[in-house]
């Protein structure tokens, strides 16, 4: 109930003026890394009878979230943790409005069997992809210094999710750092293996956010839709964790 807790307190937050909905129906812009938060709002049946529209477009990674959003073609979007500081650091026009906790191995180092890499000191003189400035990346150096190794130790390819793993499976690099559903999809389809110790625990926060433009909250349609979709979402995420099986089949 940790997580409906923190949505409903969100939700309640930004609906704390109670605008009303304007007569035309509001459209909410939203984007989301591969679908799998949407995939939970549409399989638990959250998104029946929105009282507004929702227009979603899905993204490879945070990364070009952040920057549609700060380009101002979406109104919310979710995103993990790093993006998020970036982009809020450099001044976007953007404000986190949720906050939910991955478990930190669902982010975690791939390689191939065949790719010589039984422990992390094995990453020296290696190639590996990673996602400039993401999950990836910040994964990348923290197992680094797990190893004792530096930046300056092993070569790295700034790839997206798609081309990493292209790269990977094809011996372009020995390493590759994506998330979920890209480490699944990889280990079952082509034969990849997590590196021992290359997960995420101990490096990474596991934290994602809703992040909406300074625009959309200032506009008191929008703003009710952002707060009705955290309040969805919450009840999303918890049928998602009480339903596994559907939900996997709905994200696959």
């Amino acid at each position: 109930m940790r997580l409906a807790a923190l949505f409903a307190g969100v939700a309640l937050a930004l609906a704390s003026l109670q605008p009303l909905l304007a007569a035309d129906k509001v459209t909410l812009r939203l984007g989301d890394v591969k679908g799998d938060r949407f995939a939970a709002l549409k399989a638990s049946g959250e998104l029946n009878n929105l009282p507004y529209d929702l227009k979603l477009t899905a993204f490879d990674s945070g990364a070009p979230v952040q920057e549609a959003l700060n380009a101002g073609a979406l109104d919310v979007g979710f995103t993990g943790d790093l993006p998020f500081l970036f982009v809020y650091a450099a001044g976007a026009p953007v404000k986190a409005v949720g906050a939910w906790q991955n478990n930190p191995d669902s982010i975690a180092l791939l390689t191939r069997p065949d790719a010589g890499i039984h422990r992390l000191q094995d990453l020296k003189g290696k190639q590996i992809a990673v996602n400039r400035g993401g999950w990836g990346h910040y994964l990348l150096l923290g197992l680094l210094e797990r190893a004792g190794l530096t930046p300056q130790d092993v070569t790295l390819r700034f790839l997206g999710p798609v081309d990493g793993r292209a790269a990977l499976t094809s011996g372009a690099v020995a390493a590759w750092a994506p998330w979920e559903p890209y480490i699944a999809t990889s280990t079952a389809i082509d034969g990849t293996v997590r590196v021992p110790d290359g997960g995420g625990k101990g490096i990474m926060s596991g934290y994602s956010y809703a992040l909406a433009r300074n625009e959309a909250l200032q506009d008191a349609g929008k703003r009710e839709a952002i707060a009705d979709l955290l309040a969805r979402l919450a009840k999303a995420q918890i049928w998602a964790q009480h339903h596994p099986q559907e939900f996997a089949g709905v994200l696959s």
